[in-house]
């Protein structure tokens, strides 16, 4: 499977990624450097999730906002809030719905403020409802 870390090695079929005037191809990205560029320049929205189950819903959050950032972080309880999810910090992950588990996912790139989100069906496990906060959520983001 191709790899930001290894892009010689698996050439994806279109060679970068522009933003507006901006052009920043990631295949040629490598490095120390190169790897803060790609950690904080995108964000990921992974069809089955990548939570931690033993975790709780606040450890995952946790995870995904990053320490020393100068920027400004929403509270984990207004993150959650956003995704219709108030008041689930301390909930195990693994207690949660796959449509719970889905927005908690989501939650994690309003900590992680990117240029680039790379989302694999965000709304697979998701009601109507929850379909179309999410998706108010990713276009909020894009702006």
């Amino acid at each position: 499977m191709p790899s930001l870390d290894e892009p010689h090695r698996y050439p994806p079929r279109s060679q970068c990624i522009h933003r507006h005037r901006n052009r920043t191809c990631i295949t040629v990205l490598s490095g120390l450097p190169h790897k803060r560029v790609r950690r904080e320049t995108i964000s990921y929205l992974f069809q089955d999730y990548a939570l931690f189950e033993s975790a709780t819903v606040r450890e995952n959050l946790d995870i995904a906002a990053r320490p020393g950032s100068l920027l400004p972080k929403p509270s984990f309880a207004s993150v959650l809030e956003r995704v219709g999810l108030p008041g689930q910090e301390r909930t195990p992950v693994h207690t949660l719905s796959g449509g719970e588990q889905q927005r908690v996912a989501s939650a994690r790139l309003l900590l992680k403020p990117s240029r680039i989100i790379l989302a694999d069906e965000p709304t697979a496990s998701l009601d109507r409802d929850n379909e179309d906060l999410v998706l108010n959520l990713l276009q909020d983001l894009a702006k």
